[in-house]
């Protein structure tokens, strides 16, 4: 890692990502019995029924390589698909947060 750190001329490593998760609802079958049992309430019921949850975790690792520690970690679920606006935002906050952090040592 000290290779990595002299020849990029920084002493610090970011892994940035997203995962994009598609699931199943719970309970599909009961949803929809209720709401075929209260009727107004059918068409969310069957809304809900073929439509997925979508999931988006985000995860930040920041390594400094000439120490060779961990110096932010860290991971957030977002229920909602895959967004670029909402990716965009989730790096910005990590980098501002980084920054923020940086500012006070």
């Amino acid at each position: 890692m000290k290779e990595f750190s002299t020849r990029h001329e920084t002493p610090n490593l970011s892994f940035v990502g997203a995962i994009s998760i598609t699931a199943a609802r719970p309970n599909p079958g009961l949803v929809l019995l209720l709401t075929i049992m209260y009727w107004p309430t059918l068409p969310f019921g069957i809304y809900y029924c073929v439509t997925p949850d979508h999931y988006t975790p985000y995860f930040t690792l920041l390594f400094n390589t000439s120490k060779e520690e961990i110096v932010m970690g860290e991971m957030k679920s977002v229920k909602m698909g895959e967004s670029k606006t909402a990716t965009m935002s989730h790096m910005y906050y990590t980098f501002m947060q980084y920054h923020t952090k940086r500012g006070k040592n």
